[in-house]
C-alpha cells in the first residue's frame, strides 16, 4: 500500500499476545521518523531512549548516532544544528556494528540479547542497505553477520515473532504478529 520495493519489521513494541502489554497494546519508545507524515513519532523520548539511531536525510546520506547526545534532543535541534532535513529515522538497540566493528561486547545486554531466535536488523554503507533476518542466533550473531558483510553500521531491530522481510512483491519473512512501524524502501 504504501508502493515499497522492501521492508523490514521495526522497533521493540508491545504486541498483544505480552500480557503485561495488555494496557499498551503497540506502543513503541523508541523515535521513528514517519516519512509520509514528514514527522518524528516519540520526538520527546528521543534522550529518554538513550540508544542508537539510524537517519537518511534529503540529500540522500546517511547518519549513524550511537547515542542521542550525538544526535540532539529533538528532531528540529538536529535540524537546525546541522542545517540538514531528516527524511527517514529509526532507533531501536543494541548497536550491532560501528565503523565497521562489531561494538555488541560494549552495549548494554538484556539477558533476551543471548538466547537463540529471529533476529532482524538493519545496517548500511556507502553503496548499500542491508536487510538482514538470521535464524537461530544471539544479538553476537547477527552483529557478525554485519561484520562478514562489510556494512559500515548496524542495528539491531525487533525479532522473534516481529521479524518481517518484504521484498519485490510479497514477504520473504513473517511478519507473525501486526507491526507498529517498520522500515520501508521505495525506488
Amino acid at each position: 500500500e504504501n508502493e515499497a520495493f522492501a521492508g523490514i519489521h521495526g522497533t521493540y513494541f508491545c504486541p498483544p499476545d505480552y500480557a503485561d502489554c495488555a494496557d499498551k497494546t503497540y506502543v513503541y519508545y523508541p523515535p521513528v521518523f514517519n516519512s509520509a507524515l514528514d514527522k518524528m513519532i516519540n520526538d520527546d523520548s528521543i534522550v529518554f531512549h538513550n540508544r542508537p539511531m539510524i537517519v537518511q536525510t534529503t540529500d540522500g546520506q546517511m547518519h549513524y548516532f550511537h547515542r542521542p547526545e550525538d544526535f540532539g534532543d529533538t528532531l528540529a535541534a538536529y535540524e537546525a544544528a546541522s542545517g540538514l532535513t531528516v527524511r527517514a529515522a529509526i532507533g531501536n538497540w543494541p548497536s550491532l556494528v560501528e565503523d565497521g566493528v562489531s561494538v555488541v561486547s560494549h552495549e548494554p545486554m538484556e539477558a533476551a540479547f543471548y538466547t537463540l531466535g529471529t533476529r532482524g536488523g538493519l545496517g548500511f554503507d556507502d553503496t548499500y542497505f542491508y536487510l538482514v533476518i538470521a535464524s537461530n542466533a544471539t544479538v553476537s550473531n547477527l552483529a557478525e553477520i554485519f561484520e562478514t558483510l562489510g556494512v559500515d553500521d548496524a542495528m539491531n531491530l525487533d525479532g522473534g515473532g516481529s521479524a518481517a522481510l518484504y521484498y519485490d512483491g510479497a514477504y520473504k519473512v513473517g511478519p507473525g504478529r501486526l507491526l507498529p512501524n517498520a522500515g520501508l524502501f521505495k525506488e
